[in-house]
């Protein structure tokens, strides 16, 4: 069975523009060690703009480790080591838009997260998933990989535009 994404859904859908919101995300693996950390779990926060700008923060507990800004606009991905106050920039292909993540005529409707969502479940891949056709973001999901439990959601959803300067590097970083 293949590795779960490490800090979001396994779903996802690409480019998505006109849809911005912002969570804050827990993601779980049922395992002894994670990703040399010693963790099984990581939280952080999830930001989309209008304009398809991603910036995702995650870290154990309530620490920042790590964060990534992929701006298909000006077709850059920034890596922030907020530790050391630096970052590297890499040039980014963006995905294609994505089409709508469609939604089966039979499927179970109910809010999760205070968000209207739709279940989904993949044999074989994920168990459930709670997808919002508002954000056409995964809003929680389950699955089983190699016989170990991952889960990931997004709780404290905001519908809107985040603030524009989560998609920015701060003044403060230099390049690494």
């Amino acid at each position: 069975m293949s590795t779960p994404n490490v800090f979001g859904p396994r779903i996802v859908s690409g480019l998505v523009i006109a849809k911005p919101f912002w969570a804050k995300f827990e993601t779980k693996r049922q395992s002894a060690t994670w990703l040399g950390f010693g963790r099984r779990s990581f939280r952080g926060l999830i930001a989309r703009d209008k304009e398809g700008r991603v910036r995702t923060e995650f870290g154990p507990g309530k620490k920042i480790v790590g964060i990534a800004i992929a701006d298909p606009v000006a077709r850059k991905l920034f890596i922030l080591d907020p530790r050391r106050r630096t970052y590297k920039e890499f040039k980014f292909e963006p995905p294609p838009v994505a089409g709508i993540i469609p939604q089966p005529t039979d499927a179970e409707v109910r809010e999760v997260e205070g968000v209207l969502c739709f279940r989904l479940s993949v044999p074989g891949m994920i168990e459930e998933a709670w997808i919002s056709p508002d954000l056409q973001h995964v809003v929680a999901e389950s699955s089983l990989d190699g016989g170990k439990r991952f889960t990931w959601r997004m709780f404290e959803i905001k519908v809107g535009d985040p603030p524009a300067d989560l998609f920015r590097v701060p003044s403060a970083y230099r390049p690494a």
